[in-house]
Parts: C-alpha cells; structure tokens; sequence
C-alpha cells in the first residue's frame, strides 16, 4: 500500500499527540510513503509557529523538522500537477493545497492519511481513498 502523508498527520506524530499511534502503525504498513514538496513548506511553516506563538524553542522545532522530513520515502515534485490543482481548486472551491495531496494519491494509486477533516471529504468525493486516523484505532 502507498501512502500519501500530509502536514496534518505528520505533525501529530512528531508531536506525539494522541494520534500518534495511528499514524504510526499507518506508516509502519505501507509499503511506500510520499508526499508532494508542498509539505516541506506546509511543516515549516507548521513548526515556525509553534516557534513564535507557542514558545517551542528553535532547537526542538528544528529537531522536529528533521524527524519529519523523514517520513517519507520519497518527497515529488508538484511542478507537473500544479495546473492541474489550481483548475481543480477553482472548480471545486477548495484549497490548491490540499488538492496537490489528493492529486498526489490519485496518480498513484495511493491513499491519503490525513486528520484534515476538510481534504478527507473532498478526497472522499474525488474516489481517492482516506485513513483518517483516530486514538482509538
């Protein structure tokens, strides 16, 4: 099974909030994890807040960056979607964002893990697949 890891999910887990577990049995089955170079501005972006808003020092959220960045087996490209996702976005009136992970799956024949209520329903109504992991999975 190929996963496709979003910013939400990963940042549960690196946090170890109460999702983690999931998540983490999520990615330990999958035989290939990836995810579009969106993430890596999303995570960044994600850890620079907890930096500036919720006094998380520099070293850790950098440490936590790096963990993340791992995750995945492999990081792709969106250059080749990006149209793709902003056509779809306007038509669909949701976020390009969240459309290059479910494009991302969609090409690959791949599921998306997520704890993004939003992008898991409108994945759901593109036919591509979804975990959305829970505490009590």
């Amino acid at each position: 099974m190929t996963l496709v890891l979003d910013t939400s999910s990963a940042v549960e887990f690196i946090l170890n909030r109460p999702n983690a577990p999931a998540i983490e049995s999520y990615l330990y089955n999958a035989n290939r994890v990836i995810t579009p170079e969106l993430y890596v501005a999303e995570l960044a972006n994600v850890l620079w807040k907890y930096v500036h808003f919720k006094q998380m020092s520099k070293v850790k959220a950098s440490n936590f960056l790096e963990l993340a960045l791992e995750l995945p087996d492999e990081i792709m490209p969106g250059k080749e979607f990006a149209a793709e996702a902003f056509s779809m976005a306007c038509v669909s009136q949701h976020s390009a964002y969240d459309l290059f992970f479910i494009l991302l799956a969609r090409r690959n024949n791949a599921t998306v893990l997520t704890l993004d209520t939003k992008l898991a329903k409108l994945a759901k109504q593109l036919d591509v697949q979804v975990f959305m992991p829970t505490a009590d999975a």
